[in-house]
């Protein structure tokens, strides 16, 4: 570790030493005015701390083009990781609602729900309820899902024909959206773990 540290330094160093010997060569080659050998030492010593200065630099742009590039790198494959594992959970989900009989073979999951279903459950997983909450759908005649995991019912979603959201907030209080766009039910998922927390609080 010290060893990876102290190497830019290192490398300056010697950048200076050499710039410096090789500054004090050329000037004193082309020296013409008679300028006494220290005031050319002076002179080199300056132009090669400022090649050094010039190289610590550019290694340390290097460094942060590479440090980028490897979080850049690790990003996308958290979010690949997690799309899958989001996309495991859905199929999951999908597959014990359909086996327990809580779809008609007639009603399968259109695109909407799908998008839905996926943003909640990545938002599950990012509020770390998934693990302890679980998902739980049951889809009624109308196309209406009855949404439940293990602290409460959390609430209802259609998304075909007339739409239609049910969100809770707190014991009491209840709202209903209707005639709305996907991206307004989105919207409404943070409301829905807001209140799945307020359940395993209480």
């Amino acid at each position: 570790m010290d060893n990876k540290k102290t190497a830019p330094c290192g490398i300056a160093v010697w950048v200076w030493i050499i710039s410096t010997v090789a500054f004090t060569v050329l000037l004193n080659a082309i020296n013409k005015t008679g300028q006494s050998m220290g005031s050319i030492i002076f002179v080199s010593c300056l132009l090669g701390g400022g090649c050094a200065v010039l190289t610590v630099i550019i290694n340390a742009f290097k460094n942060i083009k590479k440090d980028r590039e490897i979080a850049y790198s690790q990003t996308q494959e958290y979010t690949r990781q997690t799309n899958l594992g989001v996309q495991q959970e859905y199929d999951r989900v999908v597959r014990q609602t359909m086996q327990n009989g809580m779809v008609s073979e007639n009603i399968s999951f259109n695109s909407e729900e799908e998008i839905f279903f996926k943003t909640l459950i990545s938002s599950m997983k990012e509020s770390k309820l998934w693990n302890t909450e679980g998902l739980r759908l049951r889809r009624l005649s109308d196309g209406t899902f009855n949404v439940d995991c293990r602290s409460c019912h959390v609430g209802k979603v259609r998304l075909r024909g007339n739409t239609y959201m049910q969100v809770f907030r707190g014991l009491y209080q209840m709202k209903e959206y209707r005639d709305v766009e996907l991206e307004e039910c989105l919207e409404q998922i943070p409301a829905w773990i807001r209140y799945i927390k307020y359940c395993k609080r209480i």
